[in-house]
């Protein structure tokens, strides 16, 4: 006799401020109180059988009408079931149509495949808490739509679990939604076996350290970039940039600014892409900028000839004057 598996409800339901901000807009009671319903339901509903448990009648297709138009449900294609639809949209590389699991599609996948019994396991244990039937219904989308192994997406909530404690300090943990969006992405880069999962994690902690010596170019040291400076330094260095064609990028905007402004910095370093420029050398030789730069100034590099040398020297002739002959003694 096969062993039987019970998943643990649910303590709570959460629902977004964008979605609750969309329900309070719509001024519609009957479909504040049928998303409520097909939250409760996860995520699922029964029509007819919610005409009668919620006494809507008739009015619960104008309820739910509503909630389509504002964009909380949809309905698959082929499906008779709706789904709450995820505020943030579909994870990258995800198709409209992924299948809609169910508890029972859980409780067999525990009960037949081994792998995925061990996953649950682990994810409970790495996560430091009890999954929710909802957490289990998106653990086993990754495992049976994405097709990814129970080790590989061992990795993943690690990686996960890794960045929000380097953001927010020790003790973070992902929440599923989380995990799967980070899965998607793996998916579609084809990062689908240990092998390949292994040297994923290496290539991002390279482009961490990476980061990081970037970082300490723009004077950030005591604090964690936010996301939208992690994303301008993601791409800068995947736009090729030495770090120290960043840091002159940075000089430069210092000079104009006075303080860190990222769009323009930004604005500096895709130029020089577009220019091919990603080398200090190349950009101090061709940009034409660099002639009156503080950098040639410090160098000295420029200041032995032209008008505004000679009038330099003038000045300090007659400064020498002034002052009785200048410092030398004659």
């Amino acid at each position: 006799m096969a062993e039987e598996y019970v998943l643990p409800q649910p303590e709570y339901l959460s629902i977004s401020l964008h979605d609750a901000d969309k329900l309070m807009s719509a001024g519609s009671g009957d479909a504040a109180l049928l998303y409520l319903y097909i939250l409760r339901r996860n995520g699922r509903l029964d029509p007819d059988k919610a005409r009668e448990e919620l006494g809507l009648g008739e009015r619960l297709d104008a309820a739910l009408a509503a909630l389509q138009k504002m964009g909380l449900v949809r309905r698959p294609g082929g499906h008779s079931a709706i789904r709450i639809q995820d505020p943030q949209g579909p994870a990258p590389g995800s198709s409209p149509e992924i299948p809609m699991y169910t508890v029972s599609d859980v409780q067999r996948a525990a009960e037949n495949a081994e792998g995925f019994r061990r996953l649950l396991d682990e994810a409970a244990k790495r996560l430091g808490r009890l999954l929710s039937s909802n957490d289990m219904m998106i653990l086993f989308g990754i495992y049976d739509y994405l097709g990814l192994s129970p080790e590989v997406i061992l990795v993943i909530i690690n990686w996960c679990t890794q960045e929000l404690e380097r953001r927010y300090g020790p003790g973070k943990r992902p929440t599923l939604r989380q995990i799967e969006k980070e899965a998607y992405i793996w998916q579609e880069r084809g990062i689908v076996t240990l092998e390949l999962a292994e040297r994923h994690v290496q290539d991002l902690l390279d482009r961490r350290k990476e980061s990081s010596r970037i970082l300490r170019c723009l004077g950030i040291r005591d604090r964690v970039p936010s996301p939208t400076e992690e994303k301008y330094i993601q791409a800068w260095m995947e736009m090729g940039f030495s770090s120290e064609a960043i840091e002159e990028a940075y000089d430069r905007t210092i000079l104009k600014k006075k303080n860190l402004v990222w769009p323009y910095m930004n604005r500096i370093l895709e130029s020089w892409h577009k220019q091919g420029f990603h080398e200090l050398e190349a950009i101090l030789k061709n940009d034409p900028r660099e002639r009156g730069s503080t950098r040639r100034k410090k160098t000295g590099e420029g200041a032995s000839s032209g008008p505004a040398a000679e009038e330099y020297r003038r000045m300090q002739r007659y400064l020498e004057k002034m002052n009785g002959g200048g410092g030398n003694g004659a």
